[in-house]
């Protein structure tokens, strides 16, 4: 499977557990889009190509979405531990 579409069928797994997953890394302007696009072709590129480029404020976004998404990560697996 490409590692570009990996991270969106991860998305939609995770969305069938709980519809949160869908708030985190939104589509809805081309900064968002963007910024998931970079994190997408990272896996690769930012290890393979000295071409991969992102900037500041695409990285701090990116980091803050991660957070949210370890957070949401960590509250679904918990409740699920413990029903």
């Amino acid at each position: 499977m490409s590692s570009l579409f990996y991270i969106e069928k991860l998305g939609k797994l995770c969305t069938q557990i709980d519809t949160e997953f869908a708030t985190i890394f939104p589509l809805d302007n081309k900064f968002h889009r963007r910024c998931f696009r970079r994190l997408q072709r990272a896996y690769i590129e930012a290890r393979y190509s000295e071409h991969y480029e992102i900037t500041v404020e695409e990285l701090a976004y990116l980091e803050g979405e991660v957070q949210k998404l370890k957070g949401l990560v960590e509250r679904v697996c918990l409740g699920r531990v413990q029903s």
